[in-house]
């Protein structure tokens, strides 16, 4: 079984982790952050906590999961200013250690960047490297189908 663990601000992520939960047949649990994130305000709230790393509060899972009943744990987010989001760094924070196989997805506005800081981030929260690794733009057209060639692709990495 497969669990995809997914935070979205903007939604982008979400439709992204939704397309490939119903491909993989994955349970989807979606991070939900206790403070609002609409606004300018906020945006810059979000990459100042991004870049400096903060830990916030976030709700529990619902329904709750015991990691254990996965073979692998796909972790989603965006990339904030260049960095983990912190919604996503918290949840990490909290269970990182008890991950087994997970891999991790994130979204990003720039295709030409690879988005590396983000995930040594993550992997630093785990303990361990994912063992997928991927960066996707969410501003091209494509973005359904590129979903679902990345859900193949996961397939076949389990296969293997």
């Amino acid at each position: 079984m497969i669990l995809i663990v997914c935070y979205s601000r903007s939604g982008n992520t979400e439709k992204l982790a939704r397309i490939i939960a119903g491909r993989l047949k994955a349970d989807l649990r979606l991070i939900e952050d206790l403070r609002p994130r609409k606004g300018l305000f906020a945006f810059i709230r979000s990459g100042f906590e991004s870049v400096t790393e903060k830990v916030i509060k976030i709700r529990p899972l619902d329904p709750p999961v015991n990691l254990d009943d996965y073979e692998l744990v796909l972790v989603m987010g965006p990339v904030w200013a260049g960095s983990l989001d912190s919604p996503l760094r918290s949840y990490l924070t909290e269970v990182g250690s008890e991950l087994g196989q997970y891999a991790q997805i994130m979204t990003c506005s720039d295709p030409k960047n690879t988005y590396e800081k983000a995930f040594e981030q993550a992997a630093a929260l785990v303990g361990k490297p994912a063992v997928f690794s991927k960066a996707i733009c969410s501003k091209p057209a494509g973005f359904a189908e590129q979903g679902e060639a990345l859900a193949d692709d996961i397939v076949l990495r389990l296969e293997t």
